[in-house]
């Protein structure tokens, strides 16, 4: 029985997936209709520079976050403005990923990210992050 749940929860992720990026994209037409400066976000991966560079374009005037997963031990976490364990609390790590994705999706106009992706890169449905 739980492996069939597991079965269906892979078959139609890709579906929510879908449905959960076309309402983002509403969202985001719809707010830079009325404004004009995109939104920026900076992560997953916690990197100083991310911090930096969003305190940066906060002084130039442009809506900047950082957005990353647990800051490495030696660095101080309120340099960040979003850190996922803190925002979502005590459910599983693949549902925060998930959330943080959709979330970030309806936020966010212009994303900043390392090499290994933004939050679902390290989720089986990594492929889909570059489409939407």
């Amino acid at each position: 029985m739980k492996s069939l749940l597991l079965l269906a929860a892979y078959i139609l992720m890709p579906f929510f997936f879908i449905a959960g990026c076309a309402i983002s994209f509403l969202c985001r037409y719809l707010y830079t209709m009325k404004q004009p400066k995109p939104r920026l976000v900076w992560g997953s991966t916690p990197l100083i520079n991310y911090v930096y560079w969003s305190r940066a374009m906060k002084h130039a005037g442009f809506f900047s976050q950082t957005f990353t997963y647990d800051p490495y031990p030696k660095f101080i976490e309120n340099e960040w403005d979003v850190i996922l364990s803190k925002k979502y609390g005590n459910i599983p790590i693949f549902a925060k990923m998930i959330l943080a994705f959709f979330e970030a999706m309806t936020r966010y106009d212009v994303f900043f990210l390392s090499f290994d992706g933004f939050f679902l890169g390290s989720t089986p449905y990594w492929w889909m992050e570059g489409i939407f």
